[in-house]
């Protein structure tokens, strides 16, 4: 079963990224990203295995995201 929604993750017409939440409720960096989003978003995966999602949200937003996340 996980190897099918590895499939439909890397296969879908969406960007689509994962990450986990640290023990604080902040979003750790990208653990796992599609090809779809490298081009979208113009990374490359290594340089999205470093960055957050709270580096690509815009700074009025930040709050409101955390907020959504707990």
């Amino acid at each position: 079963m996980e190897e099918k929604y590895c499939q439909l993750f890397h296969n879908s017409n969406d960007a689509l990224y994962l990450y986990e939440l640290t023990e604080y409720g902040v979003p750790s960096p990208f653990t796992e990203i599609n090809n779809v989003a490298l081009i979208r978003m113009g990374y490359s995966k290594e340089e999205f295995n470093t960055i957050s999602i709270l580096e690509l949200t815009s700074p009025e937003f930040t709050d409101e995201l955390l907020r959504m996340l707990v």
